[in-house]
């Protein structure tokens, strides 16, 4: 499925009053199948699954099983691919609301805590704080999911481009 059709979808089934919570789960369903074909870019190598989600509060829960291939000498996971996470979680959520439009970083910042360790999985909250007609901003917190402790927290804010994805 195309990313426009994902959208088109979505518009359709708010038109016809689906229950939102519904509508939000099955369209990031599809907006994380579509990225996940891009199998030879970071998109669909980088392992991750959608955890929740929540309509109303306009937030997003993914989970990022930690692998060998992404760890850093020290053996924990690496600064960059934290920075992945998170901005894959915030993305995820700038494209939903993005309409089908492409959306793209415009800053993040992060603050790491402490590290999450192989074998380990990374669950990154985003939410979503403000929706400008062009800018998208949200609130982040990534947590190892073996204690719940909190290992990065940070924001974001990404640009709806005037152009489609497809």
């Amino acid at each position: 499925m195309k990313f426009q059709e994902i959208a088109d979808r979505k518009k359709e089934w708010i038109a016809a009053g689906k229950d939102p919570q519904r509508v939000m789960e099955e369209t990031l369903r599809d907006i994380l199948a579509y990225r996940k074909l891009q199998s030879e870019r970071l998109n669909g190598i980088i392992q991750v699954r959608l955890d929740g989600c929540d309509a109303e509060e306009g937030s997003l829960r993914m989970a990022f099983p930690v692998e060998e291939w992404e760890l850093n000498p020290a053996g924990t996971l690496h600064g960059g691919i934290f920075a992945t996470a998170v901005d894959i979680a915030m993305g995820m959520l700038a494209h939903y609301y993005g309409e089908g439009q492409v959306c793209t970083t415009v800053n993040m910042n992060l603050n790491y805590l402490r590290p999450v360790k192989k074998d380990d999985v990374l669950i990154v909250e985003s939410k979503l704080e403000k929706l400008g007609r062009t800018l998208v901003s949200m609130s982040v917190k990534g947590y190892a999911g073996s204690d719940g402790r909190t290992a990065v927290t940070g924001i974001g804010t990404y640009m709806i481009l005037d152009r489609k994805l497809d």
